[in-house]
């Protein structure tokens, strides 16, 4: 999804730069700026939700393994 989104932000930027109407590129009219800029506000976005999801699973797997390696010393604690 991101690599999909940056993409789409990379070809879109290069065909503001390179597309002429008026006699003029189209990435010199200030709509044509602002779409490009939410469309990297909405990339950046999407990096920022992969990355904190990417934290909560390693967090989640952590306290998983930690809770599983805990279990066991104390079930030894109750048989003495």
């Amino acid at each position: 999804m991101l690599g999909l989104a940056k993409g789409a932000l990379d070809c879109a930027s290069a065909y503001i730069r390179d597309r002429e109407a008026f006699g003029q590129t189209i990435g010199s009219f200030q709509a044509m700026q602002h779409l490009e800029a939410q469309l990297a506000m909405l990339v950046s976005q999407v990096l920022k939700l992969w990355l904190f999801s990417y934290r909560v699973v390693l967090i989640f797997k952590t306290w998983t393994l930690s809770k599983k390696q805990r279990a066991p010393n104390q079930n030894q604690e109750q048989k003495t």
